[in-house]
């Protein structure tokens, strides 16, 4: 149902690499080591560009299908120390020569509905610019359409896409 709410079309959910991302009925929330409550969530695990796990990223969710009304609706548990940077992987099965990246999983399954391309969700803006696609692939940004702000006058997204597509 969130991702209905976030206007992602019909998606083929048996196409998805069901063991990187997971619906979770009930999952703890806290701030600063303190519980506040206890939400459905996506869970997903994120990667590096060998496949090593780098971190687990957490949206919690209410039952009605909206993100939860907590100061962090989108979480990340700290990176390992030696692997900084990941993204989420969200398979077409198949192989395919181009890969999709994005900020966000919803992003990432909207492409993957539309284009049926294997697509990563990098987790937020700064793991985008930062973005290390695995080898051999040709790589295709899409870029959140973020509301202009004084640091980023095109978006957070578009701007972090643009720094990505220089540095690759």
């Amino acid at each position: 149902m969130y991702f209905a709410n976030r206007g992602i079309g019909l998606i083929d959910y048996r196409k998805i690499d069901s063991d990187m991302i997971r619906f979770v009925p009930v999952l703890e929330y806290y701030e600063e080591g303190k519980l506040l409550g206890k939400y459905p969530a996506i869970v997903s695990m994120m990667c590096d560009a060998n496949g090593r796990p780098s971190t687990v990223h957490r949206t919690y969710i209410t039952h009605d299908g909206v993100k939860a009304a907590v100061s962090s609706p989108k979480k990340m548990m700290r990176h390992c120390a030696d692997n900084l940077f990941g993204a989420m992987r969200i398979a077409v099965k198949g192989n395919s020569k181009t890969l999709a990246v994005t900020e966000g999983i919803e992003t990432a399954l909207a492409v993957m509905g539309a284009f049926k391309l294997p697509v990563w969700a990098a987790g937020n803006a700064y793991l985008l610019e930062n973005f290390v696609p695995p080898q051999g692939v040709d790589v295709v940004i899409y870029a959140d359409k973020d509301r202009p702000s004084r640091q980023h006058p095109e978006g957070h997204g578009l701007s972090s896409a643009k720094l990505l597509l220089k540095r690759l």
